[in-house]
């Protein structure tokens, strides 16, 4: 009779595991599609709060156009920027600011008026 006991209970937590498993596998996905737009309003946040247009103006002192036309040469992907802590970001912006100004330097001063 014991043994048989034995059986039934382990039979049933057996069935039980299958349970809970088949509500997870079902539950996980649902969870992980919830989740996904806090997930992904984070990292934009984080992104922002590293690289926006004021900071970058207040790093490079530039205005208007010349703001906008730095920002698209900056060309940093959004992973660099979730990723990359603040100090190393604002390294490689005055890396490429100096890159700009070593070309601007090339050109004629009479070119630069066109």
């Amino acid at each position: 009779m014991k043994g048989h006991m034995d059986i039934t209970l382990t039979l049933a937590a057996v069935e039980a595991d299958r349970e809970r498993n088949a509500r997870e596998k079902m539950e996980n996905p649902n969870k992980a599609f919830r989740e996904k737009p806090l997930r992904m309003e984070k990292r934009k946040r984080v992104i922002e709060s590293k690289f926006n247009r004021e900071l970058v103006a207040e790093v490079t002192h530039l205005e208007d156009e010349d703001l906008t036309e730095f920002i698209a040469l900056c060309n940093f992907s959004e992973d660099y920027l979730f990723e990359t802590d603040l100090p190393t970001i604002i390294e490689d912006m005055f890396a490429v600011l100096d890159d700009c100004q070593s070309k601007r330097d090339t050109i004629p001063p009479d070119m630069l008026s066109q």
